[in-house]
């Protein structure tokens, strides 16, 4: 397999970005809930980015746009950053469908276990799927996430309650 880049959000990938969501954005919404229609334009797209770096500075959630060659094949997200008692995280990401199948969100997962624990300093990650994500629900079970429950709940602030499932996995021992 080619090389996986992990890149800081940033305002100069806009354009990347909003091509990779455009280009996917079906394939996403046949999982999960649509962004809507105002996302899919420019200024959003680098306000978001813009946004992410403050996110970042104040040490709030770190995102990553994932290249293979200078393809970006996926986002990774750690947001709801914890410091106090167990310093944790929710692990996020959404795969290109061309990627999809091929174990490259599993590697990616993987990859980033490691930079939370190693470059972030996180003990726990924590992730909320839908119970009809079954692709996503292995991802996490090949990287040693383990199921904790279902519960009902909102996977972001602006969307509805809905069913989910709650994974975990420590980073470290102790």
């Amino acid at each position: 397999m080619a090389k996986i880049r992990f890149l800081e959000a940033d305002p100069r990938f806009a354009a990347t970005l909003l091509e990779f969501e455009v280009q996917n954005r079906r394939y996403f919404e046949s999982m999960i809930e649509s962004r809507g229609d105002h996302f899919y334009h420019l200024p959003v797209v680098e306000q978001s980015l813009i946004t992410a770096q403050e996110e970042r500075n104040q040490d709030e959630a770190y995102k990553y746009l994932v290249f293979i060659e200078d393809v970006m094949v996926a986002r990774l997200n750690f947001r709801r950053i914890e410091r106090h008692g167990v310093a944790s995280a929710e692990i996020g990401y959404r795969t290109a469908e061309h990627a999809a199948g091929k174990g490259i969100t599993t590697k990616i997962v993987g990859m980033g276990k490691r930079l939370a624990e190693e470059q972030l300093s996180l003990s726990l990650l924590y992730a909320n799927v839908l119970p009809n994500n079954t692709a996503s629900q292995i991802v996490l079970l090949k990287n040693g996430f383990s199921f904790q429950n279902r519960y009902v709940g909102r996977l972001a602030d602006h969307l509805p309650e809905q069913e989910l499932i709650y994974f975990e996995s420590y980073l470290t021992e102790g």
